[in-house]
């Protein structure tokens, strides 16, 4: 692929000096992935920083068999424009921190290249008739939403798949939390926030609704999949993405088998 490097994907990454490579309490967290906030593409309501580095570390195993209340298994760091760093030396680790004793700790580095596509709700070209009530909601203003979804896919193809994603919508193993709406990190979230003692209807519209909130409150600022088995997602409020708080993330790791 043609154009700038954003990022690197594996590999040692560069911390500031004196900063430790950050850990858990059973040790290193792998690196995963480093993006160049001034070569990545601006898109409206991702908020980015303008400059500096994005590191972002996770042990995807414990993180997936661990409460999702413990957040000590994956770690995101800005370093601003200008910070003194160095390239960090691979840590002392277990020799057994996957359950797949041959997959390094370090993993092969691999340039990145972005591209900005169109990442729509699933939902949004179906048929009225295939639309829950809340979405019926949504989109009673949209007379021509399908009509705007393919000139959207038009102007910004979906092209190869690619192994990270900022910004968008989160992935999923395409698990239904409601017959019309796919379970995602937003909507156990939401859950927790949505206790009633009528019928089932009332409380998927209920969802529905408290997880678009959460939508709106919460960005998947950087997701990918590892070993091919493993989705790791770092979600992050606006707020704090802008002003590069990236201690601020939470992380909800998804296995798809």
């Amino acid at each position: 692929m043609n154009g700038p490097v954003v990022g690197r994907n594996g590999g040692l990454p560069s911390l500031p000096v004196g900063l430790e490579w950050p850990r858990s309490e059973y040790g290193p967290l792998p690196f995963v992935v480093s993006y160049d906030c001034a070569a990545l593409p601006q898109v409206e309501g991702l908020p980015i920083p303008p400059t500096g580095t994005m590191l972002f570390f996770l042990h995807h195993e414990d993180d997936y068999e661990s409460d999702a209340k413990d957040q000590q298994h994956a770690q995101a760091i800005y370093v601003p424009l200008g910070a003194e760093t160095v390239e960090a030396a691979e840590p002392e680790h277990a020799e057994s921190m996957f359950s797949d004793w041959e997959r390094n700790f370090v993993r092969p580095q691999r340039e990145l290249y972005a591209w900005v596509r169109a990442d729509l709700p699933e939902w949004l070209s179906r048929d009225e008739a295939d639309l829950s009530a809340f979405q019926r909601e949504l989109v009673q203003d949209l007379p021509h939403r399908q009509d705007l979804c393919a000139l959207a896919q038009e102007l910004w193809p979906a092209g190869e798949d690619c192994d990270c994603q900022l910004g968008g919508y989160s992935m999923h193993i395409s698990e239904l939390s409601t017959p019309h709406l796919y379970e995602t990190p937003e909507v156990a979230m939401a859950r927790e926030k949505v206790e009633v003692s009528t019928g089932e209807s009332a409380k998927d519209h209920l969802l529905e609704q408290e997880t678009h909130r959460v939508m709106g409150e919460w960005l998947p600022l950087a997701q990918f999949q590892i070993d091919e088995v493993y989705i790791g997602r770092f979600l992050i409020r606006p707020d704090d993405l802008a002003a590069g708080r990236l201690e601020g993330v939470i992380t909800c790791t998804e296995f798809t088998e």
